[in-house]
């Protein structure tokens, strides 16, 4: 209970009422400076015995002399009490005070260095704390007749009572979610220091390996033959130099290909190979990677392209096999990833942080990850729709281009570079390689062209980010896996041909 926890000890809520007892009666005592130096404790201690000094003559004398002696203490101790506040109107009312209440002095005297946390302590406090205080203050409250004042009094006592006694029959699940704060910043301050020993540790080894490799025998015919004129071909360099290459090189990225083609068939070359976008590679192309491995991770997403689908071909083989044998399934895997799933488990990554509108993934989500991805909602509301529709109802679909069609997204792209932020970056798709070019071909115009839109284009077309490459792009769908952009613009095509018939030619979409 909070007012439980809160008041958990009796002096620590005496210590509260005493100070809301005072800001009540004086309430000018919390504008005062509570953050007291060791010399204003000082100043503080000699003007505490003046002024006891002060109210013992001033019991001593009659009226008049009592005034006197009244007066000319506050104008010699004025300025003593300037660290308390600056404002004179509260310092002539703080003087009054410790004059002539004893119990205000008293307090003063005894709280004066604890008043910064004490204050503190109290601004924290709740509005049903404050006011259970005030019952302590002004008792006649309890007393109250209000119905109403009752009911609420009622209400605060039996909802504390029912979770009270549920926390004590539930305690054991209840202590995770009192904890969870805390184990969640703990989680979260173990993994920056794990990501931060792990780079330095990796930076140091790749450093250490560099040094070694600087430091061999043949490092000087090495720089020789980068510096010339006529250098080997990256194939008889590394034959060359492999012992020195193999062993301080700890980091190769190659396309299976050239793999194949520059590095010596030996086995267990790799400690690691790992095949990133694996559902876009025929298993024949990987296997002599793999059999240079000690061990292999394969990444990719079952749901993207199959490289058949992107038109990339492959070596057929006639099929020697007899009809009345059966077939290995492992045959008929299309790419590195389908073979790999057939026999080993898979993880499925399954948090999606590209897409900065959950509208952008929602789709794909439910109707090709059965909802499995977890996508954070959207921090703010778009001011604009994160995905929008052009209609072009002109736009014909003749000879495997839309030109109607395409001058919509290049006229859509210039009011964009217009009125975009700088920081954002744009690209275009299209679902086939006819219509690319003549997107191609109508940016060439309108980068030609003089006009305001010229220079901003020309800008995109060229731009380079912290991250490398950020230009415009224009590509087909089978061209732009990996690629991210801020914005993206599709253009469709397909639509009426001349005699207004709809084709189902639609490329691989038709599969």
């Amino acid at each position: 209970n909070y007012l439980e926890q809160t008041f958990d000890k009796d002096n620590k809520l005496k210590t509260f009422i005493d100070y809301q007892r005072m800001i009540q009666t004086y309430p000018w005592f919390k504008k005062l400076e509570t953050k007291i130096s060791r010399s204003s404790k000082l100043e503080y201690d000699q003007f505490k015995l003046n002024l006891e000094q002060a109210i013992l003559n001033h019991q001593k004398h009659h009226f008049f002399k009592k005034r006197r002696i009244k007066k000319a203490f506050f104008k010699t101790e004025f300025e003593t009490l300037t660290f308390l506040t600056k404002k004179k109107g509260i310092r002539q009312k703080l003087m009054m005070a410790l004059f002539d209440d004893p119990s205000f002095k008293t307090y003063l005297d005894e709280q004066l260095m604890k008043l910064n946390k004490i204050k503190t302590n109290y601004i924290a406090l709740n509005k049903l704390a404050i006011g259970y205080i005030d019952l302590f203050i002004h008792e006649s409250k309890l007393k109250d007749n209000d119905a109403y004042k009752l009911r609420d009094y009622l209400f605060d006592a039996f909802y504390t009572g029912f979770l009270e006694n549920y926390k004590a029959k539930h305690q054991k699940y209840l202590y995770i979610l009192e904890d969870y704060q805390k184990y969640a910043n703990q989680i979260n301050d173990d993994m920056r220091l794990k990501q931060q020993v792990s780079k330095e540790s990796f930076e140091m080894v790749l450093y250490q390996h560099a040094l070694h490799f600087s430091n061999t025998k043949r490092i000087m015919d090495i720089k020789r033959i980068l510096e010339s004129d006529h250098k080997p071909s990256i194939k008889a360099f590394i034959d060359h130099f492999y012992p020195e290459i193999i062993k301080h090189i700890k980091v190769f990225l190659m396309t299976p290909e050239v793999i194949s083609a520059i590095l010596p068939l030996e086995t267990q070359m790799f400690d690691l190979v790992i095949f990133d976008e694996a559902s876009q590679l025929y298993v024949e192309k990987g296997i002599p990677a793999i059999y240079r491995a000690k061990k292999v991770v394969i990444a990719g997403d079952p749901k993207q392209l199959r490289p058949s689908a992107l038109g990339i071909g492959r070596l057929e083989e006639e099929d020697y096999l007899d009809d009345d044998i059966l077939k290995d399934v492992t045959l008929d895997a299309k790419s590195l990833l389908d073979l790999a799933r057939y026999r080993y488990k898979e993880t499925l990554l399954n948090f999606h942080y590209r897409s900065q509108y959950e509208e952008l993934i929602a789709f794909s989500n439910h109707a090709f990850y059965d909802g499995k991805l977890i996508v954070s909602p959207n921090v703010k509301k778009p001011t604009t729709p994160p995905i929008e529709y052009v209609y072009v109802p002109e736009g014909k679909f003749i000879n495997k281009k839309n030109i109607a069609e395409a001058e919509a997204v290049i006229k859509l792209l210039k009011k964009i570079v217009k009125e975009k932020d700088p920081s954002e970056t744009v690209g275009i798709i299209t679902f086939n390689s006819t219509q690319r070019d003549l997107i191609l071909n109508l940016l060439d115009e309108a980068t030609y062209k003089k006009s305001v839109y010229q220079k901003p284009l020309e800008t995109e077309i060229s731009r380079i980010g912290l991250n490398g490459d950020e230009s415009l792009f224009v590509k087909n769908i089978e061209n732009v896996q990996g690629d991210e952009r801020d914005i993206i613009i599709f253009s469709m095509g397909y639509g009426h041909d001349e005699t207004g018939v709809v084709r189902r030619r639609f490329g691989w979409l038709n599969h």
